[in-house]
């Protein structure tokens, strides 16, 4: 597999992500929502009828207080990672399509589950590798996460490799340019603020209604996904970006026109 040092500026690259985005923006979108529906809101309801209610025992002003954190489950943690690494796949199997100017649909999102077993223990690695080196400090668990940010993409164009070869490729792929992704990435930070402020809004305004007495954690989380929707159409600019830096750091001619 080639590798490509990325010296494309992050400005320039998003410029390439918006403009795969042209006239699919709203199916771009859809398959955010979609993932984002498919794996929050089944481990929501796990969580809401199988979870133990977790509460934090603290002090403030001096007086002991109970802070309610909702219910939480071992089950919903387990669900996600069964269908997390399928989604990751179909969703880099959206974008690719998308970059190249393929045949895509926002039904692609579910296309990963095709190659269920490989995904899911792709999924499994990588977060094994990550929380690894993340028990050294933050920045190497960082760095992980970014040296194997290539696997669903090379696992996409692929599907005949192996999880550990995919993040072998990953590897490969990303030395020298891990800092490169990670500037592109952190170029979004402003979009992504302004994108959650009407969480924020909303969030105030839901806890100003109940007068501090607290709403259902499912009705309330079920509430914010909704009001997320700023945050789902960032998400699929980063993406198709990020695509992009696949597209360029695996050899491809991508030039700014």
């Amino acid at each position: 597999m080639e590798r490509t040092i990325i010296t494309e500026s992050a400005s320039n690259l998003r410029f390439l992500g918006r403009r795969a985005l042209a006239g699919s923006w709203l199916e771009a979108t859809m398959v955010v929502v979609i993932v984002a529906l498919c794996t929050q809101v089944p481990a929501l309801f796990i969580d809401n009828f199988f979870g133990k209610p977790q509460v934090i025992h603290t002090q403030i002003a001096g007086e002991e207080v109970d802070i309610a954190l909702g219910n939480a489950s071992a089950l919903s943690g387990v669900f996600t990672m069964l269908v997390m690494g399928a989604f990751a796949l179909g969703a880099s199997r959206y974008f690719l399509a998308l970059i190249r100017r393929q045949t895509h649909s926002a039904g692609q999102a579910f296309s990963g589950f095709e190659h269920f077993g490989k995904a899911f223990v792709l999924m499994l690695l990588y977060s094994i590798f990550v929380f690894l080196w993340s028990l050294l400090l933050i920045v190497p668990g960082i760095i992980a996460a970014f040296r194997y940010s290539q696997a669903f993409y090379i696992l996409a164009d692929d599907p005949n490799n192996g999880a550990l070869e995919c993040l072998r490729l990953s590897k490969e792929m990303m030395r020298d340019n891990k800092f490169k992704l990670f500037c592109v990435d952190l170029s979004f930070i402003g979009w992504l603020i302004l994108a959650a402020i009407p969480a924020g809004i909303i969030s105030g305004a839901v806890s100003v209604a109940t007068d501090g007495a607290g709403i259902n954690f499912f009705v309330y989380n079920l509430i914010m996904l909704a009001a997320s929707a700023p945050t789902y159409v960032v998400t699929a600019y980063m993406s198709s970006t990020q695509t992009v830096f696949y597209e360029m750091v695996n050899g491809k001619n991508f030039v700014v026109q």
